[in-house]
């Protein structure tokens, strides 16, 4: 898909990118020693200490985003690093363009744990994340967890989501 678009794909070659227009580096599950190596500012977990706008506080030309990214206020999770990749991108557009960019806001709406397929738990909550009243668990909740699974990869391939502006 990405050839079609005249990207290349490089797996397990940092020193690509130093050749590179604009460098995507996607990781997934854990944060990689990356970050740590290159000397930017890392967190105790390794995640790239950014700014309100999601860049690097040492290189304002990084943009960290999703679970490499130590955001404020954000915890890992799908449900963060899709608006955070959007706004990114969007960012990176906006700037080329010569428009100012407001900063990156976020408010969370649940947090979901599925327990195998016929368990789960899903705990409303406010934009700031913190618990509000409703909660499910049982099969009710393992059912919600897997629509927002099904959601989730319908809006990254889509394009097409949106997502509440953070605590005021």
């Amino acid at each position: 898909m990405l050839t079609g678009l005249n990207v290349d794909v490089v797996r397990g070659e940092w020193s690509a990118a130093d050749h590179s227009d604009l460098t995507l580096w996607a990781v997934a599950r854990q944060v990689s020693e990356v970050a740590r190596q290159s000397g930017w500012t890392v967190d105790a977990d390794g995640r790239v200490v950014v700014d309100r706008y999601l860049r690097s506080v040492d290189h304002p030309r990084v943009f960290a985003v999703g679970d490499g990214a130590a955001v404020p206020g954000s915890r890992m999770s799908c449900q963060a690093a899709l608006p955070q990749g959007a706004y990114a991108a969007d960012a990176i557009v906006g700037e080329l363009r010569g428009k100012r960019v407001a900063p990156y806001s976020m408010g969370f709406l649940a947090q979901c744990v599925s327990l195998g397929r016929t368990e789960g738990v899903v705990q409303r909550v406010h934009r700031d994340d913190s618990p509000a009243g409703l909660w499910l668990r049982g099969r009710t909740a393992a059912v919600v967890k897997e629509q927002v699974c099904r959601s989730t990869v319908l809006a990254a391939r889509s394009s097409l989501f949106a997502w509440p502006a953070g605590p005021a």
